[in-house]
């Protein structure tokens, strides 16, 4: 099943756009183009979830891009980077992938009427890939596979795609919005909370996670965090309004996250740039102690005030970690 899993992705990969309009032949392709989320199980094996992302590439005469999965509960990390090209001297598309272990394989791949299929040999086995677009942000996922050479075909996924309107893909980190030097003017603020140190993660590290953790009362409050490096990192006071567009920039297990981090839009000179923040989770007697460590303010006059705005801002947040954190650790009354 493992071969099957490995292959069957090839097809699906595609991603990172540079902006451009799809030219030549490679137009063909537009309808696919965004970014696609799937749930579903092989056949006598686990639940897969992938999420990809197509765009076009080269100015426009390819479509490349990348798949994310997770294994069981784990973290999204890219397994396949692949770019989709015409052959026009042989008219046939060919697909160029890259896998997570350092291969990169060529392959020929049908597409017509909204049909992209694929079908290779590896191993003992042979295996059909289609994936059909039905209209409505719908894709239809089928892999068969064979023993080689026999043609009796099992069917082993049959799951959809849906296209999600919001581009989620993790994204490179953008070097330019970090301005300032970040020893001489950070802070630091800690806090010990007595919960387990996988929930106090957890609440840095998880959307659903965060807003029962900080205040879980608040309806509007959410988080859109995507736990891979450049995935998103952002607290939605409003649902709508916080730390947009900051991102992550790196996460040990259940020890340490740290992210990208923005001003408030009262503070609009700050918030056109980043800072970072980042979080060390250390095991105690009876819980957890967090050293939050901010850095990289600027040094021009609108970085004071943004510096002393979280200095007092994350004790706020810390405490409230603590409160809420604790009441769920606590055992019931009565016992």
């Amino acid at each position: 099943m493992k071969a099957v899993i490995a292959g069957a992705a090839v097809v699906l990969v595609t991603g990172m756009a540079d902006g451009a309009p799809l030219e030549g032949k490679v137009a063909e392709l537009a309808p696919l183009l965004g970014t696609w989320e799937v749930q579903g199980e092989w056949v006598g094996g686990p639940t897969v979830w992938a999420r990809a992302h197509y765009g076009p590439g080269l100015n426009g005469r390819s479509v490349e891009g990348r798949l994310l999965v997770k294994d069981g509960d784990g973290a999204p990390y890219e397994r396949y980077f692949s770019v989709f090209t015409h052959d026009d001297a042989r008219n046939a598309w060919v697909a160029h992938t890259f896998h997570r272990d350092g291969r990169a394989t060529r392959m020929d791949v049908d597409w017509r009427d909204g049909v992209l299929l694929t079908e290779w040999t590896e191993g003992d086995h042979s295996f059909r890939d289609r994936s059909e677009l039905l209209g409505d942000g719908r894709m239809r996922w089928t892999v068969d596979v064979a023993t080689a050479g026999t043609g009796d075909f099992q069917n082993v996924m049959n799951a959809t795609w849906i296209q999600r309107e919001e581009d989620f893909m993790p994204h490179p980190i953008d070097s330019n919005l970090f301005t300032a030097d970040a020893v001489t003017t950070s802070f630091v603020k800690e806090a010990t909370i007595r919960a387990p140190v996988e929930d106090v993660y957890r609440a840095w590290t998880n959307g659903e996670a965060f807003a029962a953790a900080y205040e879980p009362d608040r309806k509007a409050l959410r988080a859109n965090i995507d736990l891979a490096i450049g995935g998103r990192y952002e607290w939605l006071w409003d649902g709508e309004t916080g730390s947009n567009g900051c991102q992550v920039l790196s996460f040990i297990p259940n020890r340490m996250v740290s992210f990208s981090w923005n001003a408030p839009p009262e503070q609009p000179d700050s918030r056109a740039q980043r800072t970072w923040v980042v979080v060390e989770f250390s095991p105690t007697d009876d819980g957890t102690h967090c050293r939050l460590t901010h850095l990289g303010f600027g040094e021009a006059e609108h970085w004071a005030e943004t510096r002393e705005y979280f200095a007092n801002a994350w004790p706020y947040v810390l405490e409230q970690f603590r409160k809420n954190l604790e009441a769920a650790a606590a055992p019931p009354a009565g016992r």
